[in-house]
């Protein structure tokens, strides 16, 4: 699929009933559909906010995916990552943690 489409890692979930985390995926755009793409410096941006998120670089992270919002104002899920930077920075989940989101609420 990656060679058809763009996409961008979201997240990792952990599913009822497994052990392993599953890794989620946005579908973008077909990249042979001129003009359908991502603004330019949008998956750059993406991909380094991700980087930092996942090392607990969470000020680092946040300021990454505030970039994203300055070239995609209405992207959903920076947004998300941005209330989880918050979330994170002020209660660190540890060396241990493997890059799963765990919701302690709705």
């Amino acid at each position: 699929m990656k060679d058809s489409f763009t996409v961008r890692f979201l997240d990792q979930i952990a599913v009822k009933g497994k052990q392993e985390p599953t890794a989620i995926y946005e579908l973008i755009a077909p990249k042979d559909v001129p003009g359908a793409q991502p603004p330019a410096g949008f998956m750059d941006a993406w991909d380094q906010a991700m980087a930092a998120y996942k090392d607990q670089r969470f000020d680092d992270a946040k300021r990454d995916f505030q970039r994203v919002l300055e070239i995609a104002p209405e992207d959903a899920p920076a947004r998300v990552f941005l209330e989880r930077c918050d979330e994170m920075a002020s209660s660190p989940p540890g060396t241990a943690w493997d890059g799963v989101f765990v919701m302690t609420h709705k």
